[in-house]
């Protein structure tokens, strides 16, 4: 009967039983999902933390509560109650069809027609209307035993309007989550939610203060502000939420208040800010919370107090944080103490990724480059413009993505890249072991990369595999033995004058090359000297303006090539007449010299494109004269 009852309505019997199976703790986590619209795209973590301020995740003292919501959230996935779509997951419309009718009727999805319906039985009650009359709201005083109330888009209600109904509900709520860019301030009565856990206000982008009534929230375990850009400051007494758990900030505050260094639950603090004032938290409340997990952005370095201040070590202990983003503000002038910070700001072994930004002194401490760091996976330098050495990363042997941006100060890479101080070859450590992909940036002053790939077998860089130079205005050439490289883009290196020294040759230095990109560079032997690698399949050249002609004989032999992009290089006259028969892909855009040869069946060079499937010429000629002849107020047809 059961099972007709739901056919009848339109639940499949399979899905049914599907949802029959599941073990008990994980239908009510299931069923919560009815709060969100379809098509929503679910985000793991938003919504263990919703379970989380439902008491919907059964845990034990062995483990943290996340780590029981992220063991349920896997095996829903395990289940196909969710499909992934990139990082975020998907759910099926008749699945969340099944989860509104496992709700019944204690879950109303409620919009601006049908606010008759809250009754008292509502605990759970998803609001996606707009209306602005208050009148309308005091029907959410009904629900007395409300206890979650979400809105998934923005409106022009009052808080003040919205909060007095829900108090007389007998302040039962657990979750409340607001979207809704025209809130200001918060009123004081929103303390007076006691049993709130989850309070969410994101996108709230006109709020500018948070009232001190909030540090009443003594239940609160998530507290979600991190698109209020406006706000500058949070209440003084946040110390009293010693059950927060999840605090997301705003990137825009300017300081942290004395007693965040109270919170030592926080598990998730994705923003500290060192403020300018004697009143505002420093890096020693940042020590206190060593419970911290996965990403911490930490700004205003420039206003930390150095090590005659009893600094000391302060992240080195935290052993759960992942990601580390250090930043300075833009170029500040170089005290000895920014050092100092730096050197205290000593992160643990187990982190995987490392950001450093607009760092003002002239050197890296030495834990920059380290060897202690075995995860580390990604290292970003940027805009540190005073730094004249590069610090010996070479020696991570994790390192996959190393991004170095707007370091003014390098002159030239040598040896001190590769290995730290007094090491070599010799010592047997291959530098860059892990490396995939390497990015040079706005390095104006960079004259000379050395490389010591006779000293290392294999090559320096054995498994990268993408090489990005970018606006390195000086750089001369790139010497070295590259034997996993598949893409290399060069924009902006004016005097990289051929690619290779004479006497080298591209198919021996890159053997695996597949994608050429070279933007903005200079001279006709550009791509003449030590030929092309015949592995490549596609290459891009671009306001190139020098270059008159492309070698016959090196395209001959790019037997796997089968794109060929050509734009804004003026001095162009002919394609090569040996084109590969694998090419099926030519753009030719803005190249003067070269266009009226390539005109279809007129050109003269038009026989050694007639192959190609796909071909475009830009401008075309042909449309070019059509709209003269079309035009009666063009100049010229006046001479």
């Amino acid at each position: 009967w059961e099972l007709n009852e739901r056919n009848r309505i339109g639940i499949l019997p399979a899905l049914w039983l599907s949802y029959y199976y599941l073990p008990s703790e994980l239908k009510a986590c299931f069923a919560y999902c009815a709060l969100f619209p379809k098509d929503y795209a679910f985000k793991k973590e938003e919504l263990i933390l919703l379970w989380m301020a439902e008491d919907l995740l059964h845990f034990t003292t062995r483990k943290r509560m996340e780590e029981y919501g992220e063991e349920y959230f896997q095996d829903l996935v395990s289940r196909s109650f969710f499909q992934p779509s990139g990082k975020e997951f998907v759910m099926h419309d008749l699945l969340h069809d099944l989860a509104i009718y496992v709700f019944g009727d204690f879950f109303l999805e409620m919009d601006d027609t049908n606010f008759s319906k809250c009754t008292h039985k509502i605990r759970y009650l998803s609001y996606r209307g707009s209306a602005r009359d208050p009148k309308k709201f005091e029907a959410l005083s009904k629900a007395k035993g409300l206890r979650t109330f979400l809105s998934h888009r923005p409106w022009s209600l009052h808080m003040d309007h919205l909060l007095e109904p829900l108090l007389c509900t007998g302040s039962c709520l657990r979750v409340l989550a607001l979207c809704d860019y025209t809130i200001t301030e918060l009123p004081n009565s929103i303390g007076d939610l006691k049993y709130l856990r989850y309070l969410e206000l994101d996108y709230c982008t006109e709020l500018k203060t948070i009232p001190e009534t909030v540090c009443n929230l003594y239940n609160l375990k998530t507290l979600v502000l991190k698109h209020c850009i406006r706000l500058t400051r949070l209440p003084t007494n946040i110390g009293n939420l010693s059950n927060l758990r999840h605090l997301l900030l705003p990137p825009t505050l300017e300081e942290m208040p004395l007693q965040i260094g109270k919170l030592t639950s926080l598990r998730t603090l994705n923003t500290f800010v060192v403020g300018q004032r004697n009143r505002s938290a420093g890096m020693k409340q940042l020590k206190e919370l060593q419970n911290l997990r996965g990403t911490l952005h930490i700004l205003g370095l420039e206003n930390a107090a150095g090590v005659e201040d009893g600094l000391g070590a302060v992240l080195k202990d935290n052993k759960f944080l992942s990601e580390l983003s250090l930043s300075w503000k833009k170029y500040v002038a170089y005290l000895q103490k920014d050092k100092e910070v730096l050197e205290a700001l000593e992160p643990h072994a187990n982190l995987t990724e490392l950001s450093i930004s607009y760092y003002p002194g002239t050197d890296f401490p030495y834990w920059v480059g380290d060897q202690l760091f075995p995860n580390l996976v990604k290292l970003t330098l940027f805009k540190c413009r005073n730094c004249s050495v590069l610090p010996p990363l070479g020696q991570q042997s994790s390192l996959k993505d190393l991004r170095i941006v707007g370091l003014l100060g390098v002159k030239e890479i040598k040896s001190e890249f590769y290995y730290s101080s007094g090491g070599s070859a010799a010592a047997g450590i291959k530098p860059f072991r892990s490396l995939e992909s390497l990015r040079f940036e706005d390095l104006s002053k960079l004259e000379k990369w050395s490389f010591m790939e006779g000293e290392v077998e294999g090559g320096v860089f054995p498994r990268l595999k993408e090489l990005r130079l970018r606006f390195c205005s000086r750089l001369k050439s790139l010497p070295g033995y590259f034997p996993s490289l598949r893409i290399l883009d060069i924009h902006s290196c004016y005097q990289i004058l051929p690619l290779l020294p004479r006497g080298q040759q591209m198919d021996v230095t890159y053997p695996s090359l597949e994608t050429l990109t070279i933007f903005k560079a200079d001279g006709e032997e550009l791509l003449v000297e030590g030929g092309l690698p015949m592995s490549l399949k596609e290459i891009r050249l671009k306001s190139c303006h020098n270059l008159a002609a492309l070698d016959e004989q090196a395209f001959q032999c790019l037997t796997s090539l089968e794109k060929l992009y050509i734009s804004h290089c003026g001095n162009i006259r002919c394609l090569p007449k040996g084109l590969s028969t694998s090419l099926f892909d030519l753009s030719i855009r803005y190249c003067h010299l070269l266009t009226p040869r390539l005109q279809r069946e007129t050109g003269e060079d038009w026989p050694i494109i007639a192959h190609i499937p796909n071909v475009t010429i830009q401008p075309n000629l042909d449309d070019e004269e059509d709209d003269h002849h079309n035009n009666p107020d063009d100049d010229s047809s006046n001479n």
